[in-house]
């Protein structure tokens, strides 16, 4: 038999690497539940609301990004 990449999932179970989710509790590999936001539309969400708020306070521009 030849090797498999894996990666290990929070619950312990080895998820094969092609896989994007465990198939006994559905986290995906960073661990984050399949219903939870997936950190890539967390991002993208959060920059939104940053933009927002800086337009609404340009004066808060001088703050570091």
């Amino acid at each position: 038999m030849g090797e498999k990449e894996v990666w290990m999932c929070v619950c312990g179970e080895s998820v094969d690497v092609k896989s994007t989710e465990c198939g006994t509790c559905g986290r995906d590999r960073y661990g984050v539940p399949r219903k939870w936001v997936k950190p890539a539309d967390a991002v993208r969400l959060l920059d939104g609301k940053i933009s927002l708020l800086r337009a609404q306070f340009p004066e808060a521009a001088g703050l570091p990004n």
